[in-house]
């Protein structure tokens, strides 16, 4: 064959096509080749390129393809170090479930990494214990000058009755006994067996001893709402993990309150302000809307695994039903995760809000409210919302000499996160995260996050080496093509 690949020289030889009805050969130059010397060298050629660009693909990427950098502070000797991921990576993020993240030490070494939800604290011990209440009346007073009160050695009630004999009584309160529970109280459920009022708003006290009372939550409510057939029902009132033996529920509006309400209490053995704190966004305003069907769209920066979503209503006393669709990309269909019923009304000290919906780590980049208008609409602000997630915790193993980096932001990338009981052999859940405590500075990210980066992707070098090695390939056929149509077309003008 003419063509040398391997040594650089190249010869094009001349070769003769026979004519019809003659013995004299023609010379045809390039075009005069047999058809099997000109596939061979672009054949060979292709697989050659097909090749290299599939190797391409598989080399490490480096960090400067990576749209931000944060450094990673932390003291000790290692091998492992763990930090909470601040809502800028979430934010930041352009692949599902943060499989963009990589650590790299001094040298632009990638070192392993693990991603979990665990933290050093462990879970803490809930038990819902139902409480015996005893109601309190319009003439009574909690102090002992108003009600006769009768105790157990151990602290628990007896009775709570009335100093003297009244003809007629009202229901304004209710008091509950804790006295045997030792762990912080977290959260109280009520149910009542009628609602005079959609909304039941109450003053909650507690006490060690029904003498001595220190305010609680000052105004606390609960919901009952009912719309073509629906009901939706919010009964649970956080309480800021206190101990207290007694609590006093005194409600606001003593015509809201007509029958003795049962109670649950939700106890729990590590303190409420120990627990991982929830991450919220700011608030984001939709990418469009139409007022006069409801609709509005959101789109975030990044993928979020959003555990709540909380609804702002731009104008007080505005109720809506409404439908929660999202997606995790706009090729996929919409999927509704929620139906409920968005409220901002006045109440008696303040407002009455819709609560937040719960999403349970739902991932998603784009979110689709849908409300429905026979309910006069929200006005012409729109709808904001807030995407609360549970920041998950990475680990790494130190490999390597510091600083450590942490990089994000680059899209097509496959994840990299390994099990954390592969990455920390022997590891037992039970013993908290491994190593030492380290922080992200993000405040001294070498990219920072800003709302102009919305929409925006890095691209990774091997991709783009990929594309152009694939857009030779293709170009190489057009030529191939082109080359073998030229040789037909000669071979017909030496017959003619």
């Amino acid at each position: 064959m003419g063509v040398e690949l391997w040594s650089g020289v190249v010869s094009t030889p001349t070769l003769a096509l026979p004519l019809h009805g003659g013995g004299k050969e023609v010379s045809n130059g390039l075009f005069g080749m047999k058809a099997s010397q000109i596939l061979k060298p672009f054949a060979l050629l292709l697989l050659m390129l097909s090749g290299a660009s599939f190797g391409k693909t598989a080399e490490t990427t480096s960090i400067d393809a990576y749209a931000h950098h944060a450094l990673i502070k932390g003291e000790g000797a290692g091998p492992y170090f763990h930090f909470p991921l601040a809502m800028e990576v979430y934010r930041g993020s352009l692949s599902p479930g943060l499989r963009d993240l990589r650590v790299f030490n001094a040298a632009g070494e990638m070192v392993p990494h693990a991603l979990t939800l665990k933290t050093d604290i462990p879970q803490p011990k809930v038990v819902q214990t139902e409480l015996r209440g005893f109601p309190l009346y319009s003439d009574e007073k909690s102090e002992n000058g108003g009600i006769r009160i009768r105790r157990e050695n151990n602290g628990a009630l007896v009775s709570i009755e009335p100093a003297k004999a009244t003809v007629t009584r009202k229901m304004t309160g209710v008091i509950l006994d804790a006295s045997r529970i030792a762990a912080p109280l977290v959260a109280l459920d009520i149910s009542l067996k009628e609602y005079n009022q959609p909304f039941q708003h109450f003053r909650i006290d507690g006490s060690d001893d029904l003498k001595d009372w220190h305010g609680v939550q000052d105004s606390a409510s609960i919901a009952v709402l009912e719309q073509d057939g629906s009901r939706i029902e919010q009964r649970q009132v956080e309480l800021p993990s206190i101990r207290a033996k007694y609590l006093r529920l005194t409600w606001l509006d003593p015509q809201e309150i007509s029958s003795l309400p049962r109670i649950t209490v939700t106890s729990s053995s590590v303190p409420q302000q120990s627990q991982p704190e929830i991450l919220w966004t700011e608030a984001i305003s939709p990418i469009r809307s139409n007022a006069s069907n409801g609709e509005y769209f959101y789109r975030l920066n990044g993928t979020l695994p959003a555990e709540r979503i909380r609804f702002i209503l731009p104008q007080l006393n505005t109720l809506a039903p409404a439908q929660l669709l999202v997606r995790s990309n706009d090729k996929q269909p919409w999927r509704r995760v929620s139906s409920t019923v968005l409220y901002r009304l006045a109440s008696q000290g303040g407002e009455s809000l819709s609560p937040d919906i719960d999403l349970g780590g739902e991932s998603m980049t784009e979110l689709q409210l849908k409300l429905d208008t026979r309910a006069g609409g929200v006005g012409d602000q729109p709808v904001q919302i807030k995407i609360a997630v549970k920041p998950q915790q990475l680990v790494f193993l130190a490999r390597g000499n510091g600083p450590f980096t942490l990089a994000w932001g680059l899209a097509g990338v496959n994840a990299s996160a390994l099990p954390l009981a592969t990455l920390v052999p022997a590891y037992r859940s039970q013993n908290g995260l491994p190593g030492n405590a380290a922080n992200l500075a993000i405040d001294e990210a070498s990219t920072p996050i800003s709302p102009a980066s919305v929409g925006t992707e890095a691209i990774d070098p091997a991709v783009k080496q990929k594309w152009i090695l694939w857009g030779v390939l293709v170009a190489g056929a057009v030529l191939l093509l082109f080359m073998a149509m030229k040789l037909l077309r000669s071979g017909e003008n030496v017959k003619s």
